[in-house]
């Protein structure tokens, strides 16, 4: 992801665009806050881009993929060619004998499979469902920022992250708690560790020093937490 203060630099990096897969988000007073590109990245999974799916079949699907799937093992190959051959009249073999078991094992495995993808399923309500906080977009009521779940954020927000807390997505810093730099853990992707430092961009970093010693005194109260609902939460002079 990139982000641009200047719209009239748009056209020419999304020229410059090396992926389709690139986003861009900018920030300009005439438009609204955070918007991204392209303008479809927000419209993907019915509005949800951010939700994670990691389930194999719907209710439509089950049994022909679980089916496929199986049917991609050259054992059940094997035994299919078996049960076709026991169907003949001249076969000396009683048919029930195998095609009743080998059904029984089709219907068994795609059993099993349900039940997994199920269990998949529940995981990832549980994850869309997580809390975070979100800067209100343009043409929201209120101020500051609202508790939405994690499958309705969307590129271009801005995500208050309270410490030890984990992300709702890919975030690129802003800023860190102190203008100091931030330290996060990535022992659930790849398992290490040791914790990695993270330093929002030298641009903003600049513009957070400018802000501190333009109006110190609104900077301040801007890096202080309020209590919200027994919950720390940023003021909404950020």
């Amino acid at each position: 992801s990139q982000m641009l203060t200047n719209t009239a630099a748009i056209p020419k990096m999304l020229a410059q665009r090396s992926s389709e897969n690139e986003r861009l988000v900018f920030f300009d007073d005439t438009c609204e806050f955070g918007v991204s590109f392209p303008a479809t990245i927000n419209e993907r999974r019915s509005g949800h881009p951010n939700r994670i799916r990691t389930t194999k079949f719907t209710k439509f699907t089950w049994l022909p993929k679980s089916l496929a799937y199986q049917f991609m093992r050259v054992a059940n190959i094997y035994f299919l060619f078996i049960v076709v051959l026991v169907l003949f009249p001249w076969s000396p073999k009683n048919w029930k004998s195998k095609v009743l078991p080998f059904v029984a094992v089709l219907l068994w495995t795609s059993l099993k499979d349900l039940y997994e993808d199920l269990r998949r399923h529940r995981d990832d309500n549980a994850e869309n469902s997580q809390k975070c906080r979100r800067l209100r977009r343009s043409g929201s009521s209120g101020e500051g920022f609202e508790e939405v779940t994690w499958a309705e954020v969307l590129a271009g927000d801005v995500v208050f992250t309270p410490e030890d807390s984990a992300f709702p997505a890919d975030l690129l810093l802003l800023h860190a708690a102190g203008n100091e730099e931030a330290f996060i853990s990535t022992v659930m992707l790849d398992g290490e560790t040791s914790l990695k430092n993270r330093s929002a961009p030298s641009l903003l970093r600049a513009f957070a020093r400018k802000c501190m010693k333009d109006a110190p005194e609104e900077w301040q109260e801007a890096q202080t937490l309020r209590t919200c609902e027994g919950e720390q939460v940023p003021s909404a002079k950020v």
